[in-house]
C-alpha cells in the first residue's frame, strides 16, 4: 500500500487482478477501482483493433515506484515474489507464443 493525499494504490502480489488505485479525493470511501481499465471501453477498443490508454498509467507508474523504492529499502521479502511471479509470466508468455 502507497497513498499521498490524492491516490491510494494497492498492490496484491499473489492475486493481481486484485491491485487497486483510488482517487481519495473525489472517492474518499474507496468504491471505485481506477486500476483497471473500464471494461466496456477496452471491449470496444479491441473489437475495433485499437489500443486503450490507461487514463492514470502515470499515477500507477509513480506510485509503484515509490512502492518498490520503500520495499527495497525496507528489504521487503514480497519484493522477491512479484519477481517471481513476473518472471513466470514472461516464461509462460513465450511457451505460448
Amino acid at each position: 500500500l502507497v497513498a499521498s493525499k490524492k491516490w491510494k494504490l494497492v498492490r496484491r502480489y499473489l492475486n493481481p487482478a486484485g491491485n487497486q488505485l483510488f482517487d481519495l479525493e473525489n472517492d474518499p470511501e474507496e468504491i471505485h477501482n481506477l486500476y483497471y481499465v473500464e471494461r466496456t471501453l477496452w471491449r470496444a477498443a479491441v473489437e475495433q483493433g485499437r489500443s486503450v490508454e490507461h487514463p492514470h498509467l502515470e499515477i500507477i507508474a509513480g506510485l509503484q515506484e515509490q512502492m518498490t523504492a520503500w520495499q527495497e529499502f525496507t528489504k521487503d521479502p514480497a519484493l522477491k515474489l512479484e519477481r517471481v511471479l513476473n518472471e513466470a509470466k514472461v516464461e509462460t508468455k513465450r511457451r505460448w507464443q
